[in-house]
């Protein structure tokens, strides 16, 4: 599998865009990219290297984990989006998060039907109670920009 063809960002936001937007995440200017993948989380890449203001979702071969992406299935659609950046983008004081996924509790499935959020209908997501992984922060903003082709 390759992050840049195979994953959910790359369908989101074009492998070029997967290029741009990792090292901006990672905060490294060449982000080391051995990806990890387990068999808890066959569809999943991980990363190893340390991430602040986000914990880590597992721990591979004793060193902690975040979830990077899942690879790409053929089931749902990918909302093309452009990384967004203020009017007055200063790259210092942007801190992206991590990617949020729905993944269900069997770890392979993602999304959740727009009638079973609209219910309040959860449970096969995986850690549905546990807060969100925005950081140590109460509120966020979260934009997507959708475009009608």
């Amino acid at each position: 599998m390759d992050l840049y063809v195979d994953g959910y960002l790359a369908q989101m936001f074009c492998p070029e865009g997967v290029e741009s937007y990792l090292p901006r995440l990672l905060a490294m200017e060449t982000p080391p990219m051995r990806l990890n993948v387990t068999q808890e989380w066959p569809q999943a890449f991980f990363i190893t290297s340390p991430m602040q203001n986000t914990r880590p979702c597992l721990s591979i071969n004793g060193k902690p984990a975040w979830l990077l992406d899942y690879a790409i299935r053929l089931v749902g659609t990918v909302v093309p989006q452009r990384i967004w950046s203020p009017r007055c983008f200063s790259g210092a004081n942007l801190l992206l998060r991590m990617p949020i996924f729905f993944a269900h509790n069997d770890r392979v499935n993602l999304g959740l039907p727009l009638i079973k959020a609209v219910a309040g209908d959860c449970e096969a997501l995986l850690d549905a109670s546990a807060p969100a992984p925005v950081g140590d922060c109460s509120t966020t903003y979260i934009r997507i920009n959708v475009r009608i082709l």
